[in-house]
């Protein structure tokens, strides 16, 4: 119990109504402030591409596409990809083959496995393996909002260590 003379508890204050900052002003803010997130959408189904876009709208992203392994080992040799959203099976491979494909890589993305048969067989497997998680379809934005969140916070930790190492 706090003492009779202690100060009140701190409190919240609300931005009165005239002065919140909208929406698009804090978006545009954090894209200026934030460094942009390049992602690999690894999907034969062009729709799939779309859904991840919209899901992702409006967050400091660039995202490049392919449609199976052969078209990814590509990307992932002319561009610097932080996170790879792998569907779990394509034409020419599965997310393990991608996998693979990623370990080559100087600075290895992060694996995210999204499949329709999303179950916890599935979820041990790719993270005993070195995946970094497992989004089910159809994809729930808040979700891949989420996993994306820690995965650029995982990123940056790693980032911050590998200076901190080299120093």
């Amino acid at each position: 119990m706090p003492a009779r003379n202690s100060d009140p508890p701190a409190t919240l204050t609300a931005f009165p109504e005239d002065s919140k900052p909208q929406l698009t002003e804090v978006r545009e803010r954090v894209a200026e402030d934030c460094p942009r997130i390049r992602i690999l959408s690894i999907s034969p189904n062009s729709g799939d591409h779309a859904i991840l876009g919209r899901v992702l709208e409006g967050l400091a992203c660039e995202i490049s596409t392919a449609a199976n392994c052969r078209q990814a080992a590509a990307q992932l040799s002319r561009e610097r990809i932080s996170v790879v959203f792998s569907e779990s099976l394509l034409e020419d491979g599965t997310w393990k083959r991608v996998l693979d494909l990623i370990q080559k890589c100087s600075n290895p993305p992060l694996l995210i496995v999204t499949s329709l048969q999303a179950d916890e067989h599935l979820w041990a497997e790719v993270l005993n393996i070195g995946g970094y998680d497992v989004v089910a379809k159809p994809l729930n934005p808040r979700e891949v909002r989420h996993i994306l969140t820690t995965a650029s916070l995982w990123l940056m930790h790693s980032a911050t260590e590998q200076i901190a190492s080299a120093g």
